[in-house]
C-alpha cells in the first residue's frame, strides 16, 4: 500500500530502530537516517536526510568512528554536522511504514545491507573467537577517540553485544561476548591496553577491580530496549504498541502518523477554547518573565540559563494552547509530553503552518540542561553554560511561536 511521506524531523519511536548495527558503514548522500538529537533526556530520535560527508583525510586516519556527515533535520532545509555515532537506521522489518522512495533510499547502501544480513560478526557467521577480534578492535578505537565520543561509542558498542537484544537461540554466545566486551573495556580503563588474546580461553578469566558506574546505565538501557524487534507486544504511557506489533494497524495514508507518533489511531483529542486560553494566558505571562530575564542577562549570567528554560516553556504551553483550540484538540499523551517537536508535529498538521517547526527546534533542547547540572555539558553548570545571545535567540524564536499561535487561535474563535 502507498503511504504518504513522513516529514524529516518527526520523532521515531526507539522500538523501530537498528540497534545491533555496528556504526562503522558510511551513509551515502541522500541517505534517510535516524539521529539522535543530542541533550534530550529521555533519548529522543528523529528522522534526517544525509545531504553529504564532512569527514577529513585526518579525521579517517583516526579510525571510522570519526565520520561526520550533513544532514538536513527538518521540511524547512535546518542543517547540522552529525557524529556517525548519533546516527541509526530503522530495522528493515519497520521500513514498509516509510513511503516506497524513502524505504528505498533508506536500505539501498549495499554495505550496510551487507552488514544487516552478517549481523554483529565481520565475515559471515558470528563465532565467539569472531566477536572477540571485533571486540577488541571497537574497543581500541573507542580509546583513541575525545571523550565525548568515546562515551556515544560506548553506548552503542553495550546495546550491540547485549544478550537481550538478540534471539534467544544466540544469547549463551551474547553473554559471554558481552562479558568480554565488559572486561575488555575495563581493562583499557585501568591499563591503557586490552586483555592479553592468550589469557583465558573465553575472556572471562580475568575481572576488573572495579565495578564502572556506566555499566548499570547502559546495562539498563539496553534491557529498556530488549523488545526491539522481538514482535513481543508491550504498552508504554497512555499509547499502545500492541496493535502495531499484531499486525492490526490500518492503512491508507495516514497511517504513519499514529506510528511515528506511538498512539492508537482511536484516541481523540480534547477541544476546548476554555483550555487553550487558560494555557495561552500561562503562556504570555511565561512570556513577560523571559523578557525580565533577557535584560537581567545583560549583567547576571546566571539569567541567560533561566531565560532559556522559559522560552522552552513558552513554546510548549503556546503550542498545547494552540492545540486545545484546533478542530482534532490535544491528545493526552501530548498533555503530559514536553516533547516540543511531537507537538509542533501537531499543530502544523492541524494548522498547515510549516514555519512553526524552525522556531521550535531552537529551544527544544532547553528543557533539562537549563536546569540540571547533569544534563548538559560534561564541563560547567547551567548558569554558567547558557550565553546572553543564545537567550536572545531563544526569546525571539518563543515571540514568534506565540505570533503564529496566536494568529491561529483568534481565527478559531472566528470559527
Amino acid at each position: 500500500p502507498q503511504h504518504s511521506s513522513p516529514p524529516l524531523g518527526c520523532d521515531i519511536p526507539v522500538d523501530k530502530l537498528n540497534f545491533a548495527e555496528d556504526p562503522t558503514v558510511p551513509y551515502r548522500c541522500g541517505e534517510y537516517a535516524v539521529y539522535r538529537v543530542p541533550g534530550r533526556e529521555p533519548p529522543s530520535f528523529i528522522l534526517v536526510r544525509v545531504v553529504k560527508e564532512l569527514t577529513t583525510e585526518e579525521q579517517l586516519s583516526l579510525g571510522p568512528y570519526n565520520r561526520h556527515f550533513l544532514i538536513e533535520i527538518d521540511m524547512d532545509g535546518s542543517e547540522e554536522d552529525a557524529s556517525i555515532l548519533d546516527l541509526f537506521k530503522l530495522q528493515a522489518a519497520h521500513e514498509e511504514y516509510l513511503s516506497n522512495d524513502m524505504a528505498l533510499t533508506l536500505s539501498s547502501n549495499p554495505s550496510r545491507a551487507s552488514q544487516a544480513e552478517e549481523g554483529p560478526g565481520e565475515g559471515g557467521a558470528l563465532t565467539l573467537e569472531k566477536a572477540k577480534q571485533q571486540i577488541r578492535r571497537q574497543v581500541r578505537e573507542a580509546f583513541q577517540l575525545a571523550p565525548t565520543e568515546k562515551k556515544k561509542l560506548h553506548r552503542r558498542l553495550c546495546l550491540i553485544w547485549h544478550p537481550d537484544k538478540h534471539s534467544p537461540e544466540h544469547k549463551d554466545l551474547y553473554t559471554k561476548a558481552f562479558q568480554f566486551f565488559q572486561n575488555e573495556w575495563q581493562h583499557w580503563e585501568e591499563h591503557g591496553k586490552g586483555i592479553p588474546e592468550n589469557h583465558g580461553t573465553e575472556g572471562s578469566s580475568w575481572r576488573p577491580q572495579r565495578w564502572s558506574p556506566w555499566w548499570g546505565d547502559w546495562e539498563s538501557e539496553a534491557r529498556y530496549y530488549r523488545y526491539s524487534g522481538s514482535g513481543r507486544s508491550r504498552s508504554r504511557g497512555s499509547g499502545s504498541w500492541r496493535h502495531w506489533y499484531s499486525g492490526s494497524r490500518s492503512g491508507g495514508s495516514g497511517s504513519w502518523r499514529n506510528w511515528f507518533s506511538g498512539s492508537s489511531s482511536s484516541e481523540h483529542g480534547t477541544t476546548s477554547m476554555h483550555e487553550a486560553r487558560r494555557w495561552f494566558s500561562q503562556t504570555n505571562s511565561d512570556l513577560e518573565l523571559a523578557r525580565k530575564q533577557i535584560h537581567a542577562g545583560l549583567d547576571q549570567v546566571a539569567s541567560n540559563a533561566l531565560a532559556c528554560f522559559l522560552a522552552q516553556q513558552v513554546v510548549e504551553k503556546a503550542l498545547k494552547a494552540g492545540l486545545f483550540a484546533s478542530n482534532s484538540g490535544l491528545r493526552t499523551h501530548l498533555l503530559h509530553s514536553h516533547d516540543i517537536t511531537a507537538l509542533a508535529f501537531s499543530f502544523q498538521q492541524t494548522s498547515s503552518n510549516h514555519s512553526v517547526y524552525a522556531h521550535t527546534s531552537i529551544v527544544q533542547d532547553y528543557y533539562l540542561p537549563t536546569r540540571y547540572p547533569n544534563r548538559g555539558a560534561q564541563s560547567g553548570i547551567p548558569c554558567e553554560n547558557f550565553d546572553h545571545q543564545q537567550a536572545v535567540k531563544a526569546f525571539e524564536a518563543c515571540e514568534e511561536v506565540v505570533h503564529i499561535v496566536s494568529q491561529f487561535i483568534d481565527a478559531q474563535k472566528g470559527r
